[in-house]
């Protein structure tokens, strides 16, 4: 029994991390900083020759951008697999997909899909060649930021040596029960119920945050299992494919694809190969192709059909993903369109609301900045912050029943012009350099019950298509009350080990 208990201990390093200083795997290589910098090099001239602007220019800038941060991504988990769970690496994901791949979408659309982009926004090249300036410039500065920020404040041995946090009191697969069970009971019992409008109350946002902590469990689960080679696998994957249904019946994207996000990381992490990382990388590719259309039939067919203010019934949704699955589309052009493409491009939304500006009609996403963590407990009458996606949506459509959002870049323009971009950036820079920093941190020091914050923070690192005060300050007052919580649990559990979970729980 020595050798297998041996092989866990080492796996168990392993997955805690290296040695290696936060600040030498978080910090962007010059290698992106150059490819970044001549995309924006690139983009400037493209938008100062904006007369004899062509399509064919525009595709520089982006195309670099995406080449960025696709090099900046494998850099960052060559340093250290555990960066994987970082704001930072997502958002260079993120970046990839939505500022770099979807501002070339419009090139090679069809004429149905290309017809509906514009629908929204009529943009011309010289339109483009500015988004794609503010975007260059953006990520320019924001990389510059992140550098400074964790040189001067993280990158200090008296501090690294206190961002440490104790271990967790129950081990990964106790720890993996406990978030699964309590996720999955207020998903099924509160949130899923909620959201279909079963419920004549309100129940307060928190509870949605905790039910996030069942995705958490089922990576841990998954690599637990795999590790100990466990047949309770099969159970976590169930699990999975119950958090996948629900987020199906709501048409939520993110709950549908996430579990598929988890469990494949689990199995990444379990043993990192290359044939690992491409047909998990594959499968999530593959969920998110086929979910997406069907997602956007769903939300079109069910804002439709129900009255105002009403949430669709489940059967609702139900007879919507029957009419998906047998072809019957709303009209025989939507089998043409080229759902998957025209939501990863945000360039209609993004041009419209640098044009906004441009014509003296700045934005302003930053009005409930101060009260956005003013529970509404306190504040019964507080606005409902998320609104301002319908506003936009309407000011763009005419139609108050669906949701938009510029992207943060062009939310900065939009906002204060180009003094916005610098601005935004620097406050992007300190939050995802304060919260990448944290997240490392968590998993090198073995601190699972820290997790749940952990990845509040990576899927803020996927919000570049959201808004600043709703996707990107908003959680951190979750992520500070969740810390404060979640240390004083394990600290609990840890004073009255009674209380531990049986030691065979996973036998």
């Amino acid at each position: 029994m020595a050798r297998p208990n041996q092989q866990y201990v080492a796996r168990e390093t392993i997955f805690q991390g290296d040695e290696i200083s936060a600040h030498a795997v978080l910090v962007p290589k010059w290698s992106e900083f150059a490819i970044v910098a001549a995309a924006t090099i690139i983009a400037f001239l493209v938008y100062t020759n904006a007369e004899n602007v062509t399509e064919t220019a525009n595709f520089l800038a982006p195309t670099l951008l995406a080449i960025a941060f696709g090099i900046g991504s494998v850099q960052l988990l060559r340093k250290s697999i555990a960066a994987i769970w970082t704001p930072i690496f997502w958002l260079r994901v993120s970046g990839m997909a939505f500022v770099g791949v979807g501002s070339i979408v419009p090139y090679f659309l069809n004429n149905e899909s290309r017809n509906m982009i514009e629908a929204f926004f009529s943009f011309y090249p010289v339109d483009v060649a500015k988004y794609n300036l503010v975007n260059c410039l953006f990520f320019l500065i924001f990389m510059t930021f992140f550098s400074v920020v964790s040189n001067f404040i993280f990158n200090r041995s008296n501090f690294s040596a206190r961002f440490r946090f104790e271990k967790s009191a129950l081990n990964i697969g106790k720890l993996g029960i406990l978030l699964l069970g309590v996720g999955l009971f207020l998903q099924l019992a509160f949130v899923f119920p909620a959201q279909l409008g079963l419920y004549d109350t309100v129940f307060p946002a928190i509870f949605g945050e905790i039910a996030f902590a069942g995705q958490i469990g089922l990576f841990l689960l998954t690599y637990h299992t795999l590790q100990t080679r466990s047949p309770f696998l099969i159970f976590v994957l169930i699990a999975a494919a119950i958090f996948a249904f629900t987020g199906l019946i709501l048409f939520a994207k993110s709950t549908l694809l996430f579990p598929t996000v988890m469990v494949a990381t689990g199995f990444i992490y379990h043993r990192p190969t290359l044939r690992r990382i491409l047909i998990s990388t594959g499968v999530v590719l593959s969920v998110y192709a086929i979910s997406a259309p069907l997602v956007s039939f769903g939300r079109s067919v069910i804002y439709d059909q129900a009255a105002a203010d009403v949430q669709a019934s489940l059967n609702d949704r139900v007879d919507a993903i029957f009419q998906y699955a047998q072809g019957d589309r709303l009209d025989d052009s939507s089998n043409d369109l080229q759902i998957g493409w025209l939501r990863l491009s945000y360039v209609n939304a993004g041009t419209y609301a640098i044009n906004r500006y441009d014509q003296g009609q700045p934005g302003d996403s930053l009005k409930y900045l101060a009260i956005i963590w003013v529970p509404r407990a306190i504040y019964p009458s507080k606005p409902i912050i998320t609104d301002i996606a319908k506003d936009f949506n309407y000011e763009a459509t005419g139609n108050r029943e669906s949701s938009s959002s510029p992207g943060l870049t062009a939310e900065a323009y939009w906002d204060y012009g180009w003094w916005g971009v610098p601005f935004f950036a620097f406050l992007m820079a300190v939050i995802f350099a304060a919260w990448s920093h944290y997240s490392l941190a968590v998993v090198t020091s073995g601190a699972w019950h820290l997790f749940f914050v952990a990845l509040m923070g990576m899927r803020v690192g996927t919000r570049i298509d959201g808004y600043f005060v709703s996707d990107i300050v908003g959680p951190i007052g979750f992520a500070v009350l969740g810390h404060i919580a979640l240390q004083f649990l394990n600290r609990l559990v840890a004073s009255k080990p009674k209380l531990a979970l049986p030691v065979r729980a996973m036998d």
